[in-house]
């Protein structure tokens, strides 16, 4: 999914990077809008400087990925799933095509690499696939259980951004842990943990084709996948009192790593550069 903060930012980094500006957008994924035309149009004079964000989209068909990064200045988009889904059908725990390498200025992630097995192909396959000067922006789980917890074979830790695609050429424009503090979310948990399936049931298929318009799936999925502006917190992950924060409170259910990169240096299958964390012991 492409979440409202994430359009914000793209359309912030579409201003920043003229190079994103008739370029090509690519998705991991089959990736959709969490919001409509109309909360874009009502939304920009109240999230303006919202947590940075400057931009928000203007009023516009945004119902596909494509429609949305289509407004957002690029000329292209294509999305890779294996599917079926995308508009490019590949495993992408496997080695991209050929014709694939360099093919994208922009490769947004909502969260793909972590259903994948082999997460160092699929990885490597991103820096494979972004040009040279390309931005790469990405949400994956860092503590996602509950119902997905037959869906996920990873929770990613931050670094593996910072160092080990930093190691291979990629500037951090962004690097946070991005979480909810919302009673919704923990009411939902709740329910599915301790209710009955029956109700966990009733409750994801409520209003089914009015939530279809969100991108959820019945209330409780909604309430997972919340997006107002004021419950949104940006944690920094290298900070000593957020680090102390989380070892003494936890983080919310469903947190994410959020990272925006962008590549400095040509890279092509084999020279990928396996980093070791700096902070990495010595002896066990």
């Amino acid at each position: 999914m492409i979440p409202k903060y994430m359009a914000g930012r793209i359309f912030d980094l579409c201003s920043q990077f003229k190079q994103l500006q008739g370029g090509t957008a690519a998705c991991l994924g089959d990736q959709q809008p969490t919001f409509s035309a109309e909360w874009a149009s009502q939304a920009k004079q109240a999230w303006k400087n919202w947590k940075g964000i400057t931009r928000i989209p203007d009023n516009g068909p945004l119902t596909t990925a494509d429609s949305f990064f289509k407004l957002c200045g690029f000329k292209d988009y294509f999305s890779v799933d294996y599917n079926g889904s995308g508009t490019i059908n590949h495993d992408f725990g496997k080695p991209i095509p050929t014709n694939l390498h360099e093919s994208a200025d922009f490769i947004y992630e909502g969260g793909v690499v972590e259903h994948i097995p082999n997460i160092y192909q699929a990885m490597s396959n991103v820096m494979i696939m972004l040009k040279k000067g390309g931005i790469y922006a990405v949400l994956v789980p860092v503590n996602v259980f509950g119902d997905c917890l037959w869906e996920n074979y990873w929770n990613i830790n931050p670094i593996v951004y910072t160092e080990f695609f930093g190691a291979n050429g990629f500037e951090t424009i962004q690097c946070n842990i991005y979480a909810y503090w919302t009673w919704k979310l923990w009411a939902a948990g709740a329910v599915r943990r301790w209710a009955p399936e029956c109700v966990v049931n009733a409750f994801k298929n409520k209003n089914a084709a009015d939530t279809v318009q969100t991108g959820g799936r019945g209330w409780i999925q909604n309430a997972l996948n919340c997006d107002n502006p004021d419950e949104l917190v940006l944690l920094d992950p290298f900070d000593k009192k957020t680090q102390q924060r989380i070892f003494h409170t936890g983080l919310p259910p469903r947190s994410h790593v959020l990272y925006i990169g962008r590549k400095t240096r040509h890279i092509v299958p084999g020279s990928i550069i396996d980093s070791v964390p700096k902070n990495y012991p010595k002896s066990a």
